[in-house]
Parts: C-alpha cells; sequence; structure tokens
C-alpha cells in the first residue's frame, strides 16, 4: 500500500511541481541549506530526532517531490518517504514536528505534515528557506487559510479501503477528518504532557474535555508524571537540531510541556515544529530543553511520551512555517493560587500554586483544568458534594474581579464540574475579549466543599390567583424535589409594579441557566457590551446556583442603545426610533426580576400565566 501511494505522488509530482527554474535564494548558506529547486525525485538522505533519550538518531528519508504554492501564497512543500528506527511501522508520530531533514548533508527543512487519514510514512516537510526568517523574529506574516485548495490525483490512491482523488494541505488542525475522496496533509500534533489530573477514572474524564477545548490549537494533551518521575539528573541536553523542546505551558507544583523538535540554531535563535503551534502571532512562552521518554505506537495517533526539562529561554514567535525562541529570556505569566478545603474528611486547607501563559487561546484552558486537577487529586469525589467557592481576578490599573458561587448535584462530579466551567468561562470571556488585550496578573480560585448534596429539581410552580392588580403582591409556591424523593415547598411574594401595563403577563420561576438565557433574550444589547467597562460589569453580575429567579413579563417594549437598556418606552417613542433606522439599536422586552436565596442549587424552570387590572 505504501508503495502505491509513493509511485502515484510520484507521478503527481511529476506533472504538477517541478518544472521552475533553478534558482538558489541568494541568502541561503549554500554549505549548509539546499533549496527547494535542487531537490529530486528519489533523492535520499537522513532526519534527526529523539526516540528515547536526550540524543538525535537518525531515520532514513527518501525525495518524492515538492509540491508548490500549496496555499497560493508562495509556500512549498516538500514529500518524503520516511523509514527505519520502525518508522515505517509505527507511521510518523507526534513531537517529531520539527525533525530536521538532510540530502547530502544538507538542511532542507523540518518534518511537518503528516496524512490525515492513513498511518503511513509519508510526511511534509517545511523548507528551510521558509523558515528562516524566524530568526529574525518577523512582526508581520502572510496568513493563510485554514486548507489549500484540492489537488486533483492523476490516479487515485487506496488507503484503509478507501478511494482518494484529491490531495489537501491543512494550514492548521481540522480534528477528525471526514475525507470523502480527499485525502489530507495535516500539521503533526503536537503531544502536551499533562499531570495530576488525579487517578485514571478521573484523568480520562479531563483529559477528554482538555482534548476537546485544545482541538483548534493542534495540541494533543498526554497523561503522564512529572519529570521527576524518571531520573534524569545525569542528562545535560542541548538545543541542536534533532533535539527535543518544549514550550512550557504550566508550571509551578505542576508541569505541563508541549514537546517539539529542533530543527535550526542561529546565534541564540532556536527554531522549530515546521507548523504553529498555538497560531497567534503575540507569544511568550517557557522555552526548555526535553527528554523523550518513550515512542507510544497507536493505530489512531502514535506519539513521543516526553517531558520538558530546565527552562532555557522564551519562546516568542509562533508562525505558519514554525515557532521559534530566544536563549535567556524570561516569560510574563498569570499566576494562580488555588485554595481547597474540605474535600477529605480531617484534612486541613490546602493550597497549590502555578503559573501559566499569557495568551488569548490558552491561558483559561490552562487554569481551568489545573483547577480541575487540584480537585480530583485525592481521587474520585465523593457521591455527596457541594462546592462554596470565589474566583478573584487582579489586574493591573483595574479593581479586581471576584465571582462567587455554589455548585451540586446528583454525584460529586457535577459540583467539580461547576468550579471548572466557572472557572474556565471567566477567564476565557476576559482574555479572549474584542476591545483589548486584558490578562489578570493573578487569579485566586478558593474553594470550600461539603460532604452534602445540595441540589434539588424544581418541581411544581403555582400561585394563589391568576388575576392581580397593580401594586399587589400575588402569593406563589414553588415545590422543589431533592434527588432521593424529598420535597420541600417554598411561599415566595411576587410584587406587582403600579406602573405595569394591563393585561397578560408571564410570572416565571427558573434556575440561574436559564434566568441567564431569558436576560439574554429580553436585554440583548446589554449582554454584546461595546467596551472592556461594560464587558466587566457583565461578568460582576453574577448568576448564582443558589437562587430561585422571578421573571415577570408583560405587554410592552424598550430599547437598548450602545448596551444600555431603556425599557417601558411609550409607543410613539419606539415608533420614531424603528422608522428611523438608527443603527446599534435593538429592541428590548419588558421584565422585572429578583432573587430569592435557596438553601440548596436549583434546576429546572415553570411558568404561569397571570393577568393584570388596574388598581382599585
Amino acid at each position: 500500500m505504501l508503495q502505491r501511494i509513493v509511485a502515484t505522488l510520484l507521478l503527481f509530482i511529476a506533472c504538477a511541481g517541478c518544472a521552475l527554474a533553478d534558482e538558489r535564494p541568494a541568502e541561503l548558506d549554500e554549505a549548509r541549506y539546499l533549496t527547494v529547486n535542487e531537490l529530486r525525485p528519489g533523492m535520499e538522505g537522513y532526519g534527526l530526532t529523539v526516540f528515547q533519550g536526550v540524543e538525535p538518531q537518525r531515520f532514513d528519508v527518501k525525495v518524492i517531490g515538492v509540491m508548490r504554492n500549496i496555499w497560493d501564497i508562495d509556500r512549498d512543500i516538500i514529500l518524503v518517504e520516511c523509514s527505519g528506527m520502525n518508522l515505517e511501522h509505527t507511521g510518523i508520530a507526534g513531537g517529531m514536528s520539527g525533525s530536521p531533514i538532510y540530502i547530502d548533508d544538507k538542511l532542507i527543512g523540518a518534518l511537518a505534515y503528516g496524512f490525515a487519514y492513513a498511518k503511513t510514512a509519508i510526511a511534509g516537510v517545511t523548507p528551510i528557506a521558509e523558515m528562516l526568517p524566524l530568526a529574525d523574529k518577523p512582526e508581520e506574516v502572510k496568513e493563510q487559510p485554514a486548507r489549500g485548495a484540492p489537488i486533483e490525483l492523476d490516479a487515485p490512491l487506496v488507503v484503509h479501503d478507501r478511494e482518494f482523488d484529491k490531495l489537501t494541505v491543512a494550514g492548521r488542525p481540522q480534528g477528525e477528518p471526514d475525507p470523502g475522496d480527499t485525502l489530507e496533509l495535516v500539521p503533526i500534533a503536537t503531544p502536551l504532557r499533562v499531570s495530576g489530573l488525579g487517578p485514571p477514572s478521573v484523568a480520562r474524564r479531563w483529559l477528554a474535555q482538555f482534548a476537546e477545548d485544545l482541538a483548534p490549537t493542534g495540541l494533543v494533551p498526554i497523561q503522564g508524571g512529572q519529570a521527576g518521575d524518571i531520573d534524569v539528573e545525569d542528562v545535560e541536553p542541548e538545543l541542536v537540531p534533532g533535539a527535543t523542546f518544549a514550550a512550557r505551558l504550566l508550571w509551578g507544583d505542576l508541569n505541563w510541556d508541549a514537546i517539539g523538535t529542533v530543527t535550526e540554531v542561529v546565534g541564540d535563535r532556536v527554531i522549530g515544529l515546521g507548523h504553529p503551534m498555538l497560531g497567534q502571532h503575540d507569544v511568550r512562552m517557557p522555552m526548555t530543553t526535553g527528554y523523550v521518554f518513550t515512542f507510544m505506537p497507536s493505530f489512531r495517533r502514535t506519539f513521543k511520551l516526553g517531558s520538558g526539562l530546565e527552562a532555557v529561554g522564551v519562546i516568542d514567535a509562533d508562525r505558519p512555517t514554525g515557532i521559534a525562541g530566544t536563549m535567556g529570556n524570561v516569560a510574563e505569566s498569570v499566576k494562580l493560587s488555588v485554595e481547597i478545603a474540605g474535600l477529605e474528611p480531617g484534612e486541613e486547607k490546602k493550597t497549590y500554586n502555578f503559573e501559566t501563559i499569557r495568551h488569548p487561546a490558552i491561558t483559561a484552558h490552562m487554569i481551568g483544568m489545573a483547577v480541575a486537577g487540584c480537585m480530583t487529586r485525592p481521587g474520585e469525589p465523593p457521591e455527596q458534594l457541594t462546592a462554596r467557592f470565589t474566583v478573584t481576578a487582579h489586574f493591573e490599573n483595574r479593581d479586581p474581579l471576584v465571582v462567587e458561587n455554589v455548585a451540586s448535584g446528583r454525584d460529586g462530579m457535577v459540583a467539580l464540574n461547576g468550579v471548572f466551567r466557572t472557572v474556565r468561562g471567566l477567564l476565557g470571556t476576559i482574555t479572549d475579549n474584542e476591545f483589548e488585550r486584558l490578562f489578570p496578573e493573578s487569579v485566586d480560585v478558593e474553594i470550600d466543599f461539603e460532604p452534602e448534596r445540595r441540589f434539588a429539581y424544581i418541581e411544581s410552580f403555582s400561585v394563589d390567583r391568576t388575576t392581580v392588580r397593580r401594586g399587589e403582591t400575588l402569593r406563589a409556591t414553588v415545590e422543589l424535589r431533592h434527588v432521593l424523593g424529598e420535597r420541600q415547598r417554598r411561599t415566595i411574594e411576587v410584587p406587582i409594579p403600579a406602573e405595569v401595563p394591563l393585561g397578560r403577563a408571564i410570572v416565571q420561576v427558573s434556575d440561574s441557566e436559564v434566568a441567564f438565557e431569558m436576560a439574554r433574550q429580553d436585554s440583548p444589547g446589554r449582554f454584546q457590551p461595546e467596551t472592556i467597562d461594560q464587558l466587566i460589569a457583565l461578568l460582576e453580575e453574577p448568576y448564582r446556583g443558589d437562587r430561585i429567579y422571578v421573571r415577570m413579563s408583560y405587554a410592552g417594549a424598550g430599547v437598548s442603545v450602545a448596551g444600555q437598556d431603556l425599557p417601558d418606552l411609550p409607543q410613539s417613542v419606539l415608533g420614531t426610533i424603528a422608522t428611523d433606522g438608527q443603527s446599534g439599536v435593538k429592541f428590548v422586552y419588558n421584565t422585572k426580576v429578583h432573587t430569592i436565596p435557596s438553601d440548596v442549587v436549583v434546576r429546572g424552570s415553570h411558568a404561569v400565566e397571570i393577568n393584570i387590572e388596574e388598581s382599585r
């Protein structure tokens, strides 16, 4: 099967890719580098990568050809067939990205792409001429499409009993492909070694969530212990072509490192990967030396199991053609403190400390998962559990943002998920906003656990009458059903404002999630902030799990202008605004909302219709 792929690609490239003039770029060192114009199908050479430990080892390569202008922006990819070191059986592994490829002992580029739908030893190489500008820390680069245009093959390829008529190259990982008749080269996945998520039973759940969150970046979280689990004190790795290096994404009580391979070193600049890591140009991540424990072959995805070691600089460029870092620099970070009490009987309060990178696509996910790991390090959570927690984000030149909430549910993991999703969602909204680049200097998460299930469903809702006058108080009954069947009745009072319009109205009781969604429908402009201050003001309005939300909606309407609500407007004013066609104006529903404290976290929603009459 592999021979058939090679033969077809050779035929395709011979027809489509090798008819360009043999022009050597003037800036390349002829003694060290070989350009794509000097490559011919069948040329043989070798690559360097670490298979175990810290020493790069050779594997064999044969040039298949060069695919030109893949994304129509003067970008090429060299196709090679790899063999040796068992690669013909394992396929290209995650963590091999950046492995330097040599022909006639001259560097031609970095191993960077593999087939999305086939475990083969065919790989795409990013030419070294396209990577060397990273040594100068380029400020601006051309954006490339997520996927190149399909290239028609002269003969179909058969891979795992599937025929493919086209070949494409993706600039970013696309998740699980649905290839149809198209075979796709995608960037080789970058393994992120994650530790401290608890025993396998719970770690698998967090890893699945983490993998989903990180899928757009190409990072693949891999469960593993700390580097200290293996005796690496005697190794002194150097960042040389073929060596393992890592981007440290979380450090402190845990170290989480994404590993790749060094392609070239130019002065104090280290270049590697051959494709983007996070896909954002503005990046500063600790750069470390690395260690490979073993190759982990898998039918679905082969990867290196490795870890970062000593921080030696900062990765400060993340571009379509690779990443690059400077030796000796120090990266900025967001500090994280997690304080946990009550998770284990008789246990004293525990505090964990971390730092993570400042990056809009990654900061919130790193902090959220670090908090998740702290909560499950003791093991499976008890079935009955309630979490009361506070998240405080500290900023430079801004007041701290403080959010408090309560989480509980049918089992202990629901409580933990409530904390995790709040932390991740809150920080994700801040760090990836559309108004300005804003990162907290530090984040404090305090969690107090109770070994009780404080959780109930809203079973029913009724009112003492369906006709009520302006200014009166409507008495209502909310029935809550606890998980084990116990029922609890709450009597609440719903004040009817004296100014509400006459006629039909809806009274609804709900949990915080439904209340939030209804608020977004009622006042869409308020939930589409136009400044960072409006965004933070929204985040400061907590929708707490231990509250019953009572919402009354009634006739009439208002508008929202630039995020500010103007409810209960006269029809003449509404008509004028509508006919003027002002931009940025959204209509809002007229509602009154108040909250009732609860001793349990509630879920569910019920509503009744009432009629409002004139007061006597």
